[in-house]
């Protein structure tokens, strides 16, 4: 395994609305329930292999839902920021 520690910031694992304010190929992807995230998520269990952390804020208004940024494996550290400086 070439991967030991794996950091996510803020990413939306399971897709955001706001994707749908746009067509371009990336917005289509991070469109919830997605084909793309379906295959990005379908072995989430694999992650417990590494040292894996999710970093989120709950006020991301890209990631909307903030829950959107939360995984069934890893720790998960909240941050309590407004933007995203």
């Amino acid at each position: 395994m070439r991967v030991k520690r794996f950091v996510t910031i803020c990413a939306s694992h399971y897709g955001t609305w706001v994707a749908y304010f746009h067509q371009g190929l990336g917005c289509v992807q991070m469109r919830p329930d997605s084909a793309f995230l379906q295959d990005l998520n379908r072995n989430t269990a694999m992650l417990k292999q590494l040292s894996f952390a999710s970093i989120l804020t709950p006020y991301d208004m890209m990631s909307i839902l903030a829950k959107s940024s939360q995984l069934p494996v890893g720790r998960e550290v909240g941050v309590s920021v407004l933007t995203h400086d």
